[in-house]
């Protein structure tokens, strides 16, 4: 490996032409695939696989009711009105439609009834009369059918079409003149609690019940996970939300919902990566630039390897996927300082020695196994549930090769003559600090010991936080507005959605009615407050027929004549014409089929979907579930309800999390083991010596322990997001592992005593960079991204004082020993000469 390196060093160092063009060549075919990479934004890719089958899986795709955007227009003092209210709501509403016709991204939003729904609803219902009247309500149909009765609806009609909006109910009354609609009203107040709330209409528009406000409900054409997409629209409502302020001053807007919450997440996140990241590495760059001097060609020669291990990932990902996850490259940039701790290490080597081919000759083994160990760390990814997990550990594995290649192969040949100039006061500290046998301070490795031994123990304490929640970012209006909602609609009450599903529609039915029975168990037992009941509206085919068949044998020849006389009787009485109601004895003659409730258009698209929804060939039915808020939603109350229900699921991602506990920590035990299994064998391949091997290893095993025991004294947990900077941990322990070893191996045979010296250079530069980007990551407002910095900034002060007090402290102690002694020297001289050769 070093013969081949330098050789080709040699070879480009006298065929610079041929170098500088080649480069640009594969630079310039890199960059063209790289760009065609395509990238996606769901979140849900983060989730690991669960049980739940393909069916769970429409839970995080295009279901609407989940993705609901829920906006308030609410009394800002006492001097708005209602019809400020109504006027806000639709002016918002038809202005964001206005904005969203080049976009595209919102379906419908329902604010109001449409003034001919009310008409249509029940022109409809009359067609099919028989198939929305049950077993029950032909009692009720027994008592309109009395002469008195009849007597009674005719002088309420002939009321009702001397009002002013008596001219809308003609088709109404001409169609039921005995009061059908009382039934049919019990049967429209379930609609409402598809809504999932306590809602009340005022002029047609949707208010809460004390009137305080106007709400709208929008149903965006996207997934809530697709943060893109959410970012759109929210930016949208934003703009449109001030622009209101001064339009309609009495009026507060604000408004929740998961597209909000992914917008949010997504923004605070690029937001906090930005200004965090960039923050601190400007105070790198300074820093290295006044330690290294030649700010220009510094800067190339730490930033040139990276870039070209980016965009060799990026190739790579493409021909192997062609689409990654955004949130996998976004997290991708920790790998970055890996890759910078290679530009360091032959960064600093060529300033203290000058000579770029001793450059290679020296880094290209330890690199070369600081890459292949690290790189089994990260691909240890690739065996977990996770996509997201296995896109970053597989772009992670590429663009380290990518970066080490360009380390050894083209780094060197920028390092000319003039270039080696560096501050000398400032490496002087460094090497003073680097000099310093903190090795030899016996208290501090027992202390480094003591404080090992304890995390043994407080390590098991290291919980996995399942709750997606809690990673999240929580934006204070959008709380505010979920909880003003909640308050005035279900106050004292949680709303989960959930749903029943199967491949027809009468098969949805069936189990909806099944599982609604459950639930009246559950409501028995305590473990949920209510649920809606507006699924009882779809009447499977059988069903219908049933109902038909009573209805027929109901309206038998005997029964229509005396009813039809009654009713033409009492029109007399009332002024009315007889043949005005010609309708009604059509209802009562005509010939009635089964109909499919959910593509009649019975009820607008914005209203059905909170109640049933074809997504593909699976029909779901929701109902949405109400538990005592002081028991919110527990997983204890998930499993009543959902467990078991193969066909009955939950509207909500963070339910199927409760099985990525057991899912992550079995992945996490398979990434340390594959990790370990790997890197053991690769030290083993390398020191052909199992003390060598173990020892090279030792700093892993003891800060990886440290850290989790530190974290489990001061109570951090692990979640889906900061699980990743394990790797990340691991990987850089192997890298200032390896390099420390080396230069020891080297100083303990006498050969290179300065190596060790240049190597614990580099690896402060490299622990100085993750450290400044650690801290400035906790202050990130975004909770994910400050546990990573918190993560990251005990894992590196560990891994850092164990490699640079055990692991030389032992290595000494061993090189003394007679028997062992022996034994590394052996060792030494081998690499000595496989480094010569």
């Amino acid at each position: 490996m070093i013969k081949l390196s330098t050789n080709i060093y040699k070879y480009f160092h006298s065929h610079k032409t041929f170098f500088h063009i080649l480069l640009l060549i594969i630079f310039i075919v890199l960059c063209f695939f790289a760009c065609k990479m395509k990238y996606e934004e769901d979140v849900s890719k983060i989730l690991p696989s669960t049980n739940v089958g393909s069916t769970g899986d429409i839970v995080f795709g295009n279901v609407k009711v989940k993705d609901k955007v829920f906006v308030l227009f609410i009394k800002d003092n006492d001097s708005c009105s209602l019809d400020e209210l109504e006027a806000a709501a639709q002016d918002f509403s038809e202005q964001l439609m206005e904005k969203d016709s080049t976009h595209h991204l919102i379906d419908n939003i329902l604010y109001k009834l449409d003034d001919d729904m009310i008409p249509s609803l029940f022109t409809f219902l009359f067609e099919n009369i028989p198939s929305f009247i049950d077993s029950t309500d032909f009692t009720k149909l027994e008592e309109l059918c009395t002469e008195e009765n009849i007597n009674l609806r005719m002088a309420q009609n002939l009321e009702l079409l001397s009002t002013e909006a008596g001219a809308a109910y003609l088709p109404i009354i001409a169609n039921d003149p005995i009061g059908f609609q009382d039934v049919f009203m019990e049967k429209a107040d379930m609609i409402q609690d598809g809504l999932g709330g306590n809602y009340t209409m005022i002029d047609e528009f949707f208010f809460t019940p004390d009137s305080s406000s106007a709400i709208a409900f929008i149903s965006p054409n996207f997934d809530s996970f697709e943060s893109k997409f959410a970012r759109v629209m929210v930016n949208d409502m934003k703009h449109l939300t001030k622009e209101f302020k001064e339009t309609y001053p009495n009026v507060k807007i604000v408004y929740h919902g998961a597209p909000i919450e992914g917008s949010d997440n997504s923004s605070h996140i690029i937001r906090d990566i930005i200004v965090t990241i960039g923050s601190s590495l400007i105070i790198i760059m300074i820093i290295i630039i006044i330690c290294f001097r030649k700010p220009l060609h510094t800067i190339f020669s730490l930033l040139f390897p990276i870039v070209f291990g980016t965009i060799f990932g990026l190739t790579i990902m493409y021909f192997i996927k062609g689409i990654m996850s955004f949130l996998a490259l976004g997290i991708g940039v920790l790998i970055l300082a890996v890759g910078l701790s290679y530009c360091l290490h032959v960064l600093t080597h060529f300033k203290h020695t000058g000579n770029a081919l001793t450059v290679v000759k020296d880094q290209t083994m330890p690199i070369f196994l600081s890459c292949i160990t690290t790189i089994g760390a990260f691909m240890a990814l690739l065996f977990t549930s996770s996509e997201l997990l296995r896109d970053f550990g597989l772009f992670a594995s590429l663009v380290l090769i990518g970066c080490a290649f360009s380390c050894i192969i083209f780094q060197p040949q920028f390092f000319t003559k003039g270039t080696e100039v560096y501050s000398e006061k400032s490496f002087r500290i460094l090497n003073k600090i680097n000099s310093y046998p903190i090795e030899d301070k016996k208290w501090i490795s027992i202390v480094i010991i003591l404080l090992f031994v304890v995390c043994l123990f407080t390590q098991r304490n290291v919980q996995f936080d399942n709750d997606l929640r809690n990673i999240g970012y929580k934006n204070p209006l959008m709380l505010y507005s979920q909880q003003y909602l909640k308050e005035k609609t279900t106050p004292g009450y949680y709303t989960k959605y959930y749903a029943t599903t199967a491949t027809s529609l009468d098969s949805a039915i069936y189990r909806y009615q099944e599982n609604c029975q459950m639930l009246e168990k559950a409501q028995e037992a305590g473990h949920i407050h209510s649920f809606g009941k507006a699924g009882s509206l779809f009447v499977s085919t059988d069903e219908q027929q049933k109902r038909i068949d009573r209805w027929n044998s109901f309206w038998t020849e005997e029964n229509k004549e005396r009813i039809t006389s009654m009713v033409s009787k009492a029109a007399i009485s009332f002024g009315f014409e007889p043949e005005f109601f010609t309708p009604f004895h059509n209802v009562i003659n005509a010939e009635y089929k089964p109909v499919n409730i959910l593509e009649s258009d019975l009820l607008p698209k914005s209203i059905m979907s909170n109640m049933a929804e074809k997504c593909g060939d699976i029909y779901m039915i929701f109902t949405p579930v109400q538990a005592d808020e002081k028991y919110e939603f527990t997983f204890d109350t998930e499993e009543v309800i959902a467990k078991d229900q193969e066909h009955f699921i939950v509207l909500d991602p963070m339910f199927y999390s409760t099985d990525m506990v057991s899912i992550i920590n079995n992945d996490f035990n398979t990434i340390l083991i594959i990790s370990v299994i790997f890197v053991l064998i690769i030290l083993l391949i390398h020191f052909r010596s199992i003390l060598l091997a173990l020892l090279a290893f030792l700093p892993m095993f003891v800060s990886w322990y440290t850290m989790l025991g530190i974290m489990g004294i001061i109570g951090i947990k692990f979640n889906l997001i900061n699980i990743v900077v394990s790797s990340l941990i691991f990987g850089v322990g192997v890298d200032y592992s390896i390099f420390i070893m080396d230069g020891l191996i080297e100083s303990g045979r006498n050969t290179d005593t300065n190596l060790l010296l240049f190597h614990k250079t580099a690896i402060l530069f490299s622990a100085m960079t993750l450290i400044i980007c650690s801290i400035s990551l906790m202050f990130a407002s975004h909770s994910a991204i400050s546990s990573v910095g918190g993560v990251t900034l005990i894992g590196m002060a560990s891994t850092i004082l164990t490699t640079y007090t055990l692991q030389p402290l032992i290595f000494k102690f061993l090189a003394k020993n007679k028997h062992t002694g022996k034994i590394i020297a052996k060792c030494s001289e081998r690499l000595c000469k496989s480094k010569n050769n």
